[in-house]
């Protein structure tokens, strides 16, 4: 096939197969994700509704509870059934007179009468607690309150229907679940119990769906009074499941009970749809099983609905909370964003066909191409890209050539980089060498100053025996500090230059520490320092002896350099799984955060000072890290500045073989 009907040919396929394949991949994708998204979102909701629900039913148990013990309940309730047995006559009759046929209010105000003017026992009290009760209702959204005395008339209402002042044990509404209430709470005649009785139609109240919630009451003495009984609204359920917040348009939250009913009006029903069948029964069921989730089924139209669900439990019952939501709502997005891909693709075909046309008119492209390529890798630009097409005709061929003279070019690049970079190494060593010599110089240049000035005074000068003898003692001083930084000197270059090798023994650390601590203690005893020491029983380990004692004893003359006079060093060997802690922690000045970093460093200067301008060659701690990474252990530091500084050597648990035989037999 000729080049220029096989190039346009081959370009204008690929590019509408990649847009095709991308386009549907990208449509698919989307509406995967936001499916997911939506019965992730579902769920979220429902358990956030679930949430709120639970805390407005355990509010009512606690309100039941708080009311049941609360001293004006017990003494309306014993004030209310007193008077009631004061009254002549049939109390029932008379208190519905006063109450509600001679009520002065309408019949859905029969709470705004406080009290009767019949001068009775029954209405003082009335008149004492009434407003109380009604109050309490108000602020805390429940239709009613009961109070039962233990016979089971109800002695007091807030709302004063068409049960009140009838016997709830034997009388005309016996057979509803208020009555159903008061005897099972009456028989089950203990503190906290609660009785539940779930929404359902109350003929008292014209068969609106009523629930109930009772619970018995004592006096301070434990002697049983009665019974209270709240009656639950809808109204805040309500506002719990109708919260708009994630719901789009057309989705609905609802409770269903275990007979199947709706509990509350879902989001913008046509109708009120409480105590009506719910539907689909199959989720109702699963969730009133205790299980919970979100599924994608096909609605009686046709239409594909998400239904999410879970369930919450009140006073020993459980309701199932079902959500609803409109996939076609959900899915609005990727509908039109086909239509967006649809015009987009068929803007991208023409376009592509255009190209593909115009190319084929430019064959010589490629040979320009190559040229370009040859021209930047002889100029050394060798982040230039060479085609690798794999054609077998002459531009395939020069691609190839190209290739070999890019790739010998990059390894001519990367030896003269590997070559410059060495030679960096050996610069910084060299400056690194210069910086060890003159730091070591410099530090030893002084104390050899200082001990030739005072020689030259003992030999110039009759000083007497006890200034000589002054001037001798300086000299040794001078020579020890001398002495250290030249030791610490050949250790440093020892580790360098790999000739450090360890001569492992198994020995007791805890011991060491002892000893250690015993050298040093001479020298904070004279600053008034204390050193403590908590070591665990722990077993032989394997270590170089001289060289972790170097350690110790650096870490301990360091913690006594830096600790103020009259304080105290702390030190434990503590056994850990796989090592052997030994912790050196003083209480002095502390390290700057941001010299943290530092401190095992050779010759770095800190800012912090010896308390009793103590001496210091800047190596010490620099060799301890060298040492303590020899044992393959580890060694941390951490300090609070003014608090003081921890550092933490940790061990391998090495534990000798012929120590470990002898222990075994």
């Amino acid at each position: 096939m000729r080049l220029t009907i096989k190039y346009p040919l081959t370009i204008i396929t690929m590019a509408l197969a990649a847009a095709l394949v991308t386009g549907l991949v990208a449509y698919q994708i989307s509406e995967k994700e936001l499916r997911l998204a939506a019965e992730r979102q579902s769920i979220e909701i429902l358990e956030s509704r679930k949430a709120a629900l639970s805390r407005y039913l355990k509010s009512i148990e606690q309100d039941l509870a708080l009311m049941a013990t609360n001293r004006t309940v017990q003494e309306a309730l014993g004030e209310f059934t007193a008077g009631w047995s004061t009254i002549d006559g049939r109390p029932q009759d008379r208190l519905r007179t006063l109450y509600v046929d001679k009520n002065p209010h309408p019949s859905n105000a029969h709470e705004d009468l406080d009290q009767a003017d019949d001068g009775s026992a029954y209405s003082r009290t009335h008149g004492r607690f009434h407003s109380w009760f009604r109050q309490y209702i108000e602020e805390r959204s429940y239709h009613d309150i009961y109070l039962f005395d233990t016979k089971g008339n109800l002695v007091y209402t807030v709302l004063k229907e068409a049960d009140y002042a009838t016997n709830l044990e034997n009388g005309r509404w016996h057979r509803t679940d208020l009555g159903h209430a008061f005897r099972t709470t009456s028989f089950n005649k203990f503190p906290g119990f609660q009785a539940y009785y779930d929404f359902k139609a109350y003929p008292p109240r014209q068969n609106e769906p009523a629930s109930f919630l009772a619970t018995p009451v004592f006096d301070s003495d434990e002697n049983y009074l009665g019974v209270l009984a709240f009656q639950m609204q809808l109204d805040p359920m309500d506002e719990i499941m109708q919260v708009s917040a994630g719901m789009g348009k057309a989705g609905r939250v609802y409770l269903v009970g275990l007979d199947l009913l709706i509990r509350n009006d879902p989001k913008f029903p046509k109708a009120s749809e409480v105590l009506k069948a719910g539907d689909p029964t199959e989720f109702v069921n699963l969730a009133l099983e205790g299980v919970a989730g979100a599924r994608e089924i096909t609605g009686a139209k046709g239409d594909e609905v998400l239904i999410a669900y879970t369930s919450v439990s009140f006073a020993g019952q459980a309701w199932a909370i079902i959500s609803e939501f409109d996939l076609i709502e959900v899915l609005a997005p990727v509908t039109e964003m086909r239509r967006v891909m649809i015009w987009a693709g068929l803007f991208i075909g023409l376009l592509v066909t255009i190209v593909g046309v115009w190319f084929a008119g430019g064959l010589s492209r490629p040979i320009v191409t190559m040229t370009n390529i040859m021209q930047r890798l002889a100029e050394r630009d060798l982040d230039v890209e060479v085609p690798a097409s794999g054609r077998a005709d002459e531009i395939g061929a020069m691609e190839k050539t190209l290739v070999v003279f890019k790739e010998n070019a990059v390894e001519r690049q990367r030896a003269e980089e590997e070559l410059s970079q060495a030679n960096e190494e050996l610069q910084e060593l060299n400056e690194l060498k210069n910086k060890f010599m003159g730091m070591a110089a410099h530090d030893l240049r002084n104390p050899l100053g200082a001990i030739r000035g005072m020689s030259q005074l003992i030999v110039d000068l009759d000083l007497g025996e006890e200034k000589e003898k002054e001037f001798i003692l300086s000299i040794n001083e001078v020579s020890d500090q001398m002495l250290e930084l030249l030791n610490d000197l050949l250790d440093v270059s020892a580790i360098e230059s790999g000739n450090f090798d360890l001569n492992w023994q198994a020995a007791d650390i805890g011991e060491l520490l002892k000893n250690r601590i015993e050298l040093v203690s001479y020298s904070a005893e004279a600053k008034g320092i204390s050193i403590s020491a908590k070591i665990d029983d722990i077993p032989f380990i394997e270590f170089d002896s001289a060289r972790i004692n170097q350690v110790v004893d650096n870490l301990l003359t360091n913690a006594v350099k830096f600790s103020p006079p009259d304080s105290v060093i702390d030190t434990e060997v503590r056994l850990q799984d796989t090592t052997i802690d030994v912790v050196v922690r003083d209480h002095g000045q502390g390290i700057p955060a941001h010299e943290i970093n530092k401190v095992f460093t050779a010759f770095e200067k800190l800012s912090a000072k010896p308390t009793a301008g103590e001496k210091s060659t800047g190596l010490g701690l620099a060799i301890v890290k060298r040492i303590v990474d020899a044992h393959g252990g580890t060694i941390g530091v951490e300090s609070v500045s003014s608090e003081g500084t921890t550092f933490t050597v940790s061990l391998l648990r090495r534990p000798n073989k012929n120590t470990a035989e002898q222990s075994d037999g």
